[in-house]
């Protein structure tokens, strides 16, 4: 072959190939073209519930491990319809309302009440007035004289447990008196496999997850080095993204992409010994941390979404392929309960409610997306603790307060 019939078949080659690259590029332009036009389309008519970064919300802490920053004031959004929720806090770190004139100074309070909880308190998809704490204040203001005021401190931060709770109340209570107190018991992550009261090696929520190259094929390290920074990117500015998430989230965890879980007290062939003794542990000693203190405590249990509605059921066992009778819905309220029965402990557990409500009511307690308490659910739970918030500061009700009661506090 002579050197110009080489350079001719060189040039086939080559034109051969181009097209192929050609209506690859246009492929690739078209596909670009078609997602941004639809994230348009959806920030339009369509809006969804992004996500707006948390990141300098949580510093660390010798004792706690971790606390919310002090003096911390940022807008975030609900998870739920993407309204700007305010999240502020004093010197130390406690959520306040932003609105000064709306937060009554401990110094002119009648009652003080501490409350104590993790992300259920914490609420960061709720407005501050409409959490727990705000509403019960309220509603035990009703039953005072027009000048007397309640004062509630709300020390709720993610990722606390019963280890938490005990250093938290320890901490506070030998800083000042209170009238009487509130612990929340979140059944789905609550339970502890021991419990000690040393203090918490300190470290930082990882809110946003770090981009890294990994160097192996192992699919967790690809999940945490690249899918999460992916997601935590994509849920604060895509709405397509937010929208095809929330709607894909049985597919999801079934390819392991997901961080719902069904906590191990739920299934009846799991050895449950340990975690109901240690947790029974913690709480029989924050109770008895509060007694020296001579501070009256009520522990109230915030049950798991999927035991008050059959439909976020349904989707767990479906996302986990959950087969019937491997779980008992009922078993962690009993199984704590009952090893709590002999002790001198103010338990209150308002899942029978709740789900009497769920039945009949159609403001939902929980949120569709953030599965935490609603402001609903918030306003629910206060009702439920104040006849016996009002018996332990034994005043007297002006009038009967009604969990089913749309009445606004």
């Amino acid at each position: 072959m002579t050197e110009e019939e080489k350079q001719q078949e060189d040039e086939k080659k080559r034109t051969g190939i181009t097209p192929y690259l050609i209506n690859f590029s246009v492929l690739l332009v078209s596909l670009l073209f078609m997602v941004l036009f639809t994230e348009v389309i959806f920030r339009l008519f369509f809006p969804q519930p992004v996500v707006r970064s948390r990141e300098g919300m949580y510093v660390p802490c010798s004792i706690l491990g971790h606390k919310h920053a002090s003096d911390y004031n940022e807008e975030l959004l609900s998870a739920e319809d993407g309204r700007p929720i305010i999240f502020k806090t004093d010197d130390r770190g406690d959520r306040i309302n932003p609105d000064p004139a709306v937060e009554t100074p401990l110094d002119e309070s009648k009652i003080q009440l501490l409350f104590i909880g993790d992300s259920f308190l914490e609420a960061v998809s709720c407005e501050d007035e409409f959490i727990v704490d705000a509403c019960l204040g309220q509603m035990l203001e009703e039953a005072l004289p027009a000048d007397e005021k309640v004062y509630t401190e709300n020390t709720g931060v993610a990722e606390y447990s019963p280890k938490h709770y005990y250093l938290v109340a320890k901490q506070r209570l030998s800083e000042q008196k209170y009238s009487a107190a509130v612990v929340m018991f979140f059944i789905g992550n609550d339970f502890i496999g021991k419990f000690d009261k040393n203090k918490n090696e300190s470290y930082v929520p990882e809110i946003k997850h770090k981009f890294k190259l990994p160097l192996t094929l192992k699919k967790d390290v690809w999940i945490k080095h690249v899918l999460y920074p992916m997601n935590d990117c994509l849920e604060q500015r895509s709405h397509l993204f937010v929208f095809f998430k929330n709607r894909l989230q049985i597919l999801f965890a079934r390819m392991g992409l997901t961080a719902y879980y069904i906590p191990e007290i739920f299934f009846v062939d799991h050895d449950k010994d340990k975690l109901i003794n240690s947790t029974a542990e913690a709480i029989i000693e924050i109770n008895d941390l509060f007694k020296q203190y001579d501070t009256p405590v009520i522990f109230v249990v915030i049950p798991k979404n999927f035991q008050i509605y059959a439909d976020d059921w349904e989707k767990y066992t479906q996302m986990f392929d959950i087969p019937d009778g491997a779980t008992d819905l009922d078993l962690p309220n009993r199984l704590i309960r009952d090893r709590l029965a002999d002790q001198d402990i103010v338990w209150l557990d308002p899942m029978d409610l709740f789900r009497e409500l769920a039945e009949t009511d159609t403001e939902l307690l929980y949120g569709k997306v953030d599965s935490h308490l609603s402001p609903e659910g918030h306003r629910v739970l206060a009702e439920f603790l104040y006849p016996e918030m009002v018996k332990v500061l034994e005043l007297e009700p002006k009038q009967k307060i009604d969990a089913g009661d749309k009445r606004t506090n």
